[in-house]
């Protein structure tokens, strides 16, 4: 269809449109009234993220039921399409990255491992800023700008800062004692990480050794909490206790994802 011209203007916002910031959903949608095509990338972006926002569990849901119906298709697409999109993120990050630390090492501790480097929120309240955008923070400090309040740290680092700004209740100090007490188990009583030999028990955490972690904790229903199911269950073979930059380095290498294993 021809591009649509009658009006030069987002209906919603209001700003000019043009070749790059007009939706080609609406642009070029016949079945639409002429009022309706008339709406910027950015304001399709705001409507699309606030319909997943409200109605997120039945999104995901139905989501889940198509997995589980199409499981080859699915598997067959999400090998294809893989190495593709961890590069595209990849490329994202080291961009956003070297803006908060042109060095793009860790502020605290001066790690430069690509794959244990994340952002923190200076200020806290990371959850639910990330909850609000819907996900991923590199994609969203690009769109807006890279806003102040935010660096660079390490996972390990930014766990530490996590765990000493946090307040302590009653039930998380049991489940820390709970915690010690699993990873004195799984490290022969030298409570440090298997791998790097990290000895701050706050950086440390339960690993699965063969992955698929995520898909235990679900089928379990264990929640976020596995140090308290490995208590009850009398400590099975298949764990480890690595720091959280060892964990996620060894998600990488191995290609540990979302519960499964995807070979690029």
């Amino acid at each position: 269809m021809p591009y649509t011209t009658f009006n030069s203007s987002c209906y919603k916002c209001g700003v000019n449109l043009n070749e790059s910031n007009w939706s080609n959903y609406y642009r070029l949608n016949a079945d639409l009234p002429e009022e309706l095509r008339h709406r910027c990338k950015e304001c399709e972006r705001q409507r699309r993220l606030k319909r997943y926002i409200d109605n997120r569990e039945i999104i995901l849901q139905k989501a889940k039921e198509w997995r589980i119906t199409n499981a080859e298709s699915y598997q067959k697409s999400l090998h294809q399409h893989i190495p593709y999109l961890r590069k595209y993120y990849n490329d994202k990050k080291r961009e956003v990255l070297s803006h908060y630390s042109p060095n793009m090492i860790c502020v605290v501790c001066g790690e430069s491992n690509l794959n244990v480097l994340t952002i923190d929120h200076i200020n806290g309240g990371g959850g639910k800023h990330l909850k609000s955008i819907g996900g991923n923070i590199y994609y969203w400090l690009r769109r807006n700008n890279y806003p102040s309040g935010y660096q660079v740290l390490c996972m390990n680092c930014n766990w530490l800062r996590r765990e000493s700004i946090k307040v302590q209740s009653t039930r998380s100090k049991w489940r820390r004692q709970i915690t010690l007490g699993v990873i004195n188990h799984y490290t022969n009583g030298s409570i440090r990480c298997n791998n790097c030999g990290i000895s701050n028990l706050k950086a440390l955490t339960i690993d699965h050794i063969n992955g698929n972690g995520l898909r235990h904790r679900i089928e379990h229903n264990i929640g976020g909490h596995i140090a308290e199911w490995l208590r009850q269950n009398n400590y099975p073979e298949g764990y480890q206790v690595l720091c959280m930059n060892c964990q996620f380095i060894k998600r990488k290498t191995n290609n540990e994802t979302g519960g499964r294993k995807c070979h690029m």
